[in-house]
């Protein structure tokens, strides 16, 4: 795989708290138009390396590019403009303001117009306005999302509701959009609409590079074109998803040995 092919990429990447290493040696190479999804047990360190990924953490060694990029020294907001978002386990959209309110939110920093034309209510800042919210309703439109643009988020089945946090971190048109567990916390008939949303996302962002957290492997196994197996901070496994579920050393990580 050619580095110039490559939207993100890491090289043993550490991330020890005290005592602890969350994070042992981790390499990751992520192409544009893929899915990779990220598994293991609970506290095998999954989200950690999310975090690192998006500048929450600093890691402790290694390094990591984006697009190319070193972005060791690179805070949360710098990457994100860069190309990389992502959701949360759990839900964090603003319970005051509509679906669509919420959408524009992740445009604010685009926003053409300087602090005297807000004050003054100038042209310029109710064209940026304007371009603002006709952004925020395509992507909406796109994603089949738009009936509920006026709606409180909050108000929403809470299935629909992490469709519009999706939305939220794809309305900035990235180059890598991380999941962390989009399944969490819904009912059978969510996660297969769920399923469907994301094979959708696929065909309509195809230079997207999704990273998924997921411990739902029926979703996993139908979308991912690659698998990283993490345990006690190590990756135990890389491969095909018919190749990883099928690992004897993954088996017993999951439910132990025999």
């Amino acid at each position: 795989m050619e580095n110039s092919r490559l939207v993100l990429r890491c090289n043993d990447i550490c991330m020890d708290f005290g005592g602890v290493k969350a994070v042992d040696h981790f390499s990751m190479a992520v192409s544009p138009s893929t899915t990779t999804g990220l598994i293991g047990p609970n506290g095998a360190g999954k989200t950690t390396i999310f975090n690192v990924f998006s500048r929450i953490y600093r890691q402790t060694s290694g390094s990591l590019e984006l697009d190319g990029v070193n972005v060791d020294n690179r805070g949360q907001v710098e990457v994100a403009r860069m190309g990389l978002t992502r959701t949360f386990q759990n839900i964090r959209l603003f319970s005051g303001l509509s679906v669509l309110d919420n959408v524009k939110v992740s445009l604010d920093h685009s926003a053409g117009y300087n602090m005297l034309d807000a004050v003054l209510h100038l042209p310029s800042r109710q064209r940026e306005e304007r371009r603002i919210g006709q952004r925020a309703l395509d992507t909406l439109k796109l994603l089949k999302l738009d009936q509920y643009a006026q709606s409180h988020a909050t108000s929403l089945p809470y299935g629909l509701q992490r469709r519009v946090e999706i939305a939220r971190a794809l309305v900035t048109e990235p180059k890598v959009l991380l999941l962390d567990e989009p399944a969490a916390g819904l009912n059978p008939e969510e996660v297969f609409q769920l399923v469907d949303f994301l094979k959708q996302i696929r065909e309509l962002y195809p230079q997207l590079a999704l990273l998924v957290i997921e411990h739902r492997m029926d979703l996993i196994m139908s979308l991912c074109d690659c698998l990283y197996v993490q345990n006690f901070g190590r990756t135990i496994a890389q491969g095909k998803p018919a190749q990883v579920q099928c690992d004897p050393v993954v088996l017993a990580a999951y439910l132990g040995e025999e």
